[in-house]
C-alpha cells in the first residue's frame, strides 16, 4: 500500500519516526557500546553494530531507548556515588581515627614534658575536627558587611538633633524634611 492510497486518519495515526515496540538483545547490546564509548559517533555505531547509519539514529533517538538508557546511567551513577560516598567516610573515619591517635600520643607526652606538645597545632586539629562534624566559626569569605558613612557638620547634627526632639515631643509635624548634607 502506498502513502498516496492512505487516509488523512490512517497518515494521522502513523509514526513520524521509527519507535521499536519492545527492546531486542542488540538495542541492550548498543546501549552498553554506547555507555562504554560515549563519544562515539552514529557512524561508529554504525559499524560497530553492521548497520547503516540511518538505523543507528533511528534506534538510539527513540524514546524506548532514551528512556531505558536514562535509566541505566542513573543506576550506574547511584553505583558511583555509593562507592564514592563509602570510601569518603571510610577515609574521614580512618583519618579521624589517625588524629585521635597522635592527639593521644602527645597528651601522653605532655604528661611526662609538657614542652614537647604543641599548642597552636593541637588548636588547630580541634577546629578542623569540629568544622567536620558542623560545629566551629563558619568561613569569613561568605558573609559580606556594607558600611555607609556619611559625614556630616556639627551644626547640621545639631539642627537634626534637635529636630527630632522636637518631633519627639509633637510640637512638629513629622513632614518637616531634615538638613540636606552639604
Amino acid at each position: 500500500m502506498s502513502v498516496a492510497t492512505l487516509s488523512q486518519e490512517e497518515i494521522n495515526a502513523r509514526p513520524t519516526r521509527y519507535e521499536p515496540k519492545t527492546m531486542r538483545l542488540w538495542h541492550h547490546a548498543m546501549m552498553d557500546y554506547l555507555l562504554l564509548n560515549p563519544t562515539a559517533s552514529f557512524k561508529e555505531v554504525a559499524a560497530e553494530f553492521a548497520i547503516t547509519e540511518a538505523t543507528a539514529k533511528y534506534v538510539v533517538n527513540s524514546d524506548m531507548f532514551q528512556a531505558q538508557l536514562r535509566e541505566r546511567r542513573g543506576k550506574i551513577a547511584e553505583d558511583i556515588d555509593s562507592s564514592i560516598a563509602g570510601k569518603a567516610k571510610k577515609l574521614a573515619s580512618r583519618s579521624l581515627d589517625a588524629l585521635n591517635d597522635i592527639v593521644e600520643h602527645h597528651a601522653r607526652i605532655a604528661e611526662k614534658a609538657p614542652a614537647h606538645c604543641d599548642l597552636s597545632q593541637m588548636r588547630e586539629t580541634a577546629e578542623m575536627a569540629l568544622k567536620a562534624v558542623g560545629f566551629g566559626v563558619p568561613s569569613r569569605g561568605t558573609n559580606q558587611t556594607q558600611v555607609n558613612v556619611t559625614v556630616v557638620s556639627s551644626d547640621e547634627l545639631a539642627k537634626a538633633r534637635e529636630l527630632m526632639r522636637a518631633r519627639r515631643a509633637g510640637s512638629i509635624e513629622h513632614d518637616a524634611a531634615l538638613p540636606s548634607p552639604a
